[in-house]
């Protein structure tokens, strides 16, 4: 909704204090804020005054019924705006049954009260469609009997509907629905505008044809096209069988009128009805429709019997002035039919309501003030008159009683609004209150009157100023003053009483933050520290203020003059300095400047900058001593450090060198200075083991690496560079994690080199490579340790295929036994000799067979360094040996070592996977092994670990693994369980050196962690490295687990023909390894113990 118009109608009015009527037109139910029009302009208060007097106005709505809904707004700009109140206008309810709304309000000119002026305002409150018609009640039962006569004398009343809007907006259309033909609604239009409703009965009933009718009254109002509203009336006639006649009233209207102020309980008309049956179906009762009782329940009622209408509460003319009632005529017969009638009642008004009287002082006091000495004419209060009454009756005449006829006035400014006025001036301190008494009559007939009596207050005025005993006041102040110090004193006299005679002393504003005043006794004292350089002379003004409504005031000047001394410090213009910069900047970049000042004058205000040496990063960092600029001293590394935090100062040069101090944060942004690290794989560590028979999707390594820098700089992304052969396998570029994308047995690879890519989120972006070496393992039994499952292939070998890998097998079995009983034999042979020599030096070791040279193509092993002790640190120690006196199994591999020092050894190994269960020996009483290269004192821990099938063997080298390693379990089985010597499992891959696989903190390592590469062999005396077969040598590895006592071990012993014979007296199993340099000559034991394995070069084996 908004506001349709605003129409200014200009009035002309005797009385000077009341301008023209302003009127205004707005739409009901508006929200609040809604502007209906600019006062300044509607009044013409624009011409009245000048702009700067218009600025002082101030406007209230007097009160009034309506006042509520409206407000006053000025804003800054001179408009004073009439605006709807948060609560909405509803003419539905403010002027029910009326066509046109207006609403009266009076707006005044409130202060000054000498401009106090009323304007009538009249707004015009146009209505809108917002009720939907209405019944009540919204469903009808009719009783009609089967033998009612067709037409005008079987008619119904139907309830017209109801609408609170007015005009067009109200009922203006009905509409009648039904099924059946036997009835009809006839809609009268009556002079008011209202609707007489009649459903007529136009076809005879039969109660057994059809017991009951259903139909439908639809009632309409006149909102626009599309907008109408509507309700509805359900009927439902039910045919019956009973009195043939119904009540038939004398009139079909009847109309009366009374006085508003007749008695409760008189009665004002009678209605009549007759009915031709007899007995009780002839006996008629009266009363009102439920319609009526509901529209005025309160008001009149009816004698059931005589049909005698009366008041029933006392009736108001100026409330409702005419009463519409349906009076319902009913007979005591079964299933009768009633008869309804319209009675019309008007209320006819009488003067039955005295003027009532209110004075508004419009200054929110209980009583009405006029201040002393105030000429004649002063506005003293607004009078309103209200007198319910209507027409002459409601017509007033007021007037001052005679008492107080000296002292006010009243003067008429708007239809029942008066204005009071003084008459002369008063002086409070004769009499501090008057009596105002004031009578009104209003011109009905018999006239009534009313009179009220008020208190005027006389209010005294202020009209005297303090007066100081001095005009102008001067003091001296030495600076750097101590707080509180009193200056001097001033004093000021009233001639004033009361509250006007008392006086406060105040400081002008611009001393209120240097000095402080007592507000009674006017003594000066200081509030802050003064200083020369800053403020030589200070100038203020000291202010004595009555305490009258319009306080009156005095002032006095003071000069304060400041005498000098040096004791101002440079000052930072920030307390503390937030300064930026990238990382990787050169030498001397500028990180930003600081900036201080001295307040003090020359010689006292140069000063230089430093940095605090005692807290910071100083040596980092440099600053300008005269200007305050920061640089940097070296390149700044934001990985290595991300803040800095330096403390600045500023020092006075000139004695007691004041000095202050700020605080600086140098915060260092990040570049993509840093390539991704990866981790895994490593130099020590890039070899994984996959078995060929690895599903689809089988995830076996995860890339792991790390970038220093932040957010998108450190953000990695994973992929293959090139080995990735036929596209075998899948990268997560996300997490690095590495599965399984071909068929390995397809493809029928043994070794991938894949390259490994890792690049950061940073612009423009780092990479990392490194190298991860994929051995593929065709082994059946490693399938089923790390998948967990048999695999299936997919081809069927042929019956000649079984056949020869069965001959195959037989033929390996026959060399397996032949070996075997060779080295038995050789075994107990070496230990014969050796026991035949007395007391010779006899020498145990731990050795294997180097057997894993296809396994060259694998990356090198770890490098372990030596303790000063010669142990490897930790998690390398974990396996022990001990001494030699005492075996339980060998192992043999190839072995070489170099030392550079005595307290620092790097070892070397070759890797060797055996299928044979081994363990070094060892005894119950010494848990370290005491290898024969390393200087006295030096203890080389080894790691025990799961055996683990060599890579690259053929089908038939794996079989001969598991004959030799079933061969080997046999003879186990014989070996006494309390053996200081293990039999577990193991992989260790070096018999001088550090076990690859066991190095992890002492745990297995999983079948797919890498493997090492071989090393070059230990160097002989003369510097040159052994001689070594070619690699297209195969070497069976061959491990004997000799299970015997603790007492018995293996002995090796040097032999003559350049062979080493190992051999266990308990099982006869004899091993002799040949050497490769025959014209070498193993060094003496006495000066060295098991310095012969030193010499040899064990790559070969007779068995």
């Amino acid at each position: 909704m908004s506001l349709v118009a605003a129409l200014v109608v200009i009035v002309t009015h005797a009385q000077d204090d009341v301008g023209a009527v302003t009127s205004y037109t707005m739409a009901e139910g508006l929200t609040s804020g809604v502007t209906l029009g600019n006062i300044m302009i509607g009044t013409g208060l624009l011409s009245m005054y000048e702009q700067k007097t218009l600025q002082t106005l101030q406007f209230d709505i007097l009160p009034g019924p309506y006042k509520k809904y409206y407000v006053i707004s000025r804003t800054n700009w001179g408009r004073v705006d009439l605006m709807t109140s948060e609560i909405p206008f509803d003419r539905d309810v403010e002027c029910l049954g009326q066509i046109e709304c207006v609403v009266a309000l009076e707006v005044a000119i409130v202060q000054p009260m000498d401009k106090f002026k009323v304007f009538p305002i009249e707004v015009t409150v146009n209505d809108n469609n917002d009720n939907a018609p209405w019944f009540d009640p919204d469903v009808l039962e009719i009783n009609v009997s089967e033998t009612a006569i067709p037409g005008p004398q079987t008619q119904f009343v139907i309830p017209s509907a109801q609408d609170p809007d007015s005009g067009s907006y109200g009922v203006q259309d009905y509409r009648f629905n039904t099924d059946s033909d036997k009835f009809d609604l006839e809609v009268r239009n009556n002079t008011d505008g209202s609707f007489d409703l009649r459903l007529t009965l136009i076809k005879g009933l039969d109660r057994e044809t059809q017991a009951s009718y259903s139909m439908v009254v639809t009632a309409y109002d006149g909102g626009d096209r599309g907008q109408k509203k509507s309700g509805t009336l359900q009927i439902k006639v039910n045919v019956v069988d009973a009195n043939d006649n119904s009540p038939v009233f004398d009139q079909e209207v009847y109309e009366s009128s009374v006085s508003e102020d007749v008695p409760s309980g008189t009665t004002i008309t009678r209605v009549h009805a007759t009915d031709l049956d007899i007995d009780r179906n002839g006996q008629i009762v009266y009363s009102l429709s439920s319609q009526t009782l509901t529209k005025y329940p309160d008001a009149f009622g009816v004698n059931n019997a005589t049909g005698d209408i009366y008041v029933f509460t006392a009736l108001d003319y100026e409330t409702i002035d005419s009463y519409n009632l349906v009076v319902t005529a009913r007979d005591l017969g079964p299933s009768s039919v009633a008869s309804h009638t319209k009675v019309i009642i008007k209320v006819i008004d009488v003067n039955d309501h005295a003027p009532e009287i209110t004075i508004n002082s419009l200054t929110g006091a209980e009583h009405p003030q006029v201040m002393e000495n105030a000429l004649p004419g002063v506005f003293v209060a607004q009078m309103n008159v209200q007198d319910r009454d209507k027409g002459v009756s409601g017509q007033t005449m007021c007037d001052v009683d005679p008492a107080s006829a000296a002292d006010f006035e009243i003067q008429h400014l708007y239809k029942s609004m008066y204005k009071i006025l003084t008459k002369r001036s008063f002086d409070r301190e004769v009499s501090p209150e008057y009596n105002l008494s004031i009578q009104c009559s209003d011109k009905g007939d018999p006239q009534l009157t009313a009179g009220v009596t008020y208190k005027v207050l006389i209010l005294d005025a202020n009209d005297n100023a303090p007066q100081f005993l001095k005009l102008n006041y001067s003091r001296s102040l030495r600076e750097n003053n101590t707080i509180n110090m009193p200056i001097l004193r001033v004093n000021a006299t009233d001639r004033d009483e009361g509250k006007n005679a008392q006086i406060t002393y105040s400081l002008s504003s611009n001393a209120r933050d240097f000095l402080a005043i007592d507000p009674q006794s006017g003594v000066i004292a200081t509030r802050a520290v003064f200083d020369f350089e800053e403020m030589k002379t200070f100038q203020f003004q000291v202010v004595a203020t009555d305490h009258g409504d319009v306080s009156e005031f005095s002032t006095t000047n003071v000069l304060l003059k400041i005498t000098d001394i040096n004791d101002e410090a440079p000052l930072f213009h920030e307390p503390g300095y937030n300064f930026g910069t990238f990382e990787n900047q050169s030498n001397g970049t500028e990180i930003g400047t600081v900036s201080a000042s001295d307040m003090d004058e020359p010689p006292f205000n140069s000063f230089t900058y430093s940095l605090d040496e005692s807290q910071g990063d100083i040596d980092v960092f440099e600053i300008n001593k005269i200007t305050g600029r920061i640089t940097t001293k070296r390149v700044l590394d934001r990985e290595h450090q991300s803040a800095y935090y330096l403390v600045v100062m500023a020092t006075d040069n000139a004695y007691p060198h004041p000095s202050s101090s700020a605080s600086v944060t140098i915060y260092v942004a990040d570049r993509n200075d840093n390539a991704p690290m990866i981790l895994h794989p490593n130099h020590d560590n890039h070899t994984v083991q996959l078995s060929v028979f690895s599903p689809f999707g089988h995830t076996f390594y995860k890339i792991v690496a790390r970038d220093a820098d932040l957010g998108n700089n450190a953000r990695l992304t994973f992929s293959f560079g090139k080995g990735n052969f036929e596209e075998a396998f899948d990268i997560d570029p996300t997490t690095g994690v590495i599965s399984v994308k071909g068929d390995l047995q397809e493809i029928n690879a043994d070794l991938y080199h894949v390259l490994i890519v890792v690049k950061d989120g940073g612009s423009p972006a780092k990479t990392a490579v490194a190298s991860l070496n994929i051995v593929i393992n065709h082994s059946e039994e490693f399938a089923r340790e790390t998948l967990n499952t048999l695999p299936q292939f997919r081809e069927e070998a042929s019956d000649e295929d079984k056949l020869g890998y069965h001959q195959k097998i037989i033929i390996i079995l026959g060399c397996v036994t032949s070996v075997l009983v060779a080295i038995l034999i050789t075994a107990i042979l070496c230990i014969r000799r050796k026991q035949n020599r007395q007391e010779k030096e006899s020498y145990k070791y731990l050795c294997r067979l180097d057997t894993a040279q296809r396994m060259n193509h694998i990356h090198s092993g770890h490098d372990v360094t030596l303790d000063g002790q010669g142990t490897l640190p930790p998690p390398y120690s974990t396996a022990v040996a001990g001494d030699l006196s005492t075996f339980d199994g060998i192992n043999i591999h190839d072995v070489s070592a170099s030392t550079s020092d005595a307290s620092e050894a790097r070892l070397t190994n070759e890797l060797m996977m055996s299928p044979s269960r081994y363990a070094p020996c060892r005894s119950a009483s010494n848990d370290h092994l005491h290898e024969p290269w390393l200087p006295r004192g030096h203890q080389l821990h080894l790691q025990q670990s799961s055996p683990v099938l060599p890579p690259h063997l053929s089908n038939q080298q794996v079989e001969v693994h598991k004959l030799l390693d079933i061969l080997k379990t046999d003879d186990a089985h014989d070996s006494d369980s309390t053996s200081g010597c293990s039999a577990d499992m193991s992989n260790s891959d070096s018999g001088r050196g550090h076990s690859e696989e066991g190095a992890e903190a002492g745990h297995p390592p999983s079948r797919s962690a890498p493997r090492p590469a071989p090393r070059l062999p230990r160097p002989n005396a003369d510097g040159a490295s052994p001689k070594h077969h070619s690699p297209s040598e195969q070497h069976i590895p061959l491990v004997s687990s000799l299970k015997k006592p603790k007492t018995d071990c293996v002995r090796i012993t040097p032999n003559t023909t350049n062979t080493i014979r190992v051999m266990s007296p308990t099982r006869h199993k004899l091993v002799t390894f040949a050497t490769t340099s025959p014209e070498r000559q193993p060094r003496s034991p006495s000066s060295r113990p098991n310095a012969i394995l030193d010499d040899l070069d064990m790559k070969s084996v007779e068995v």
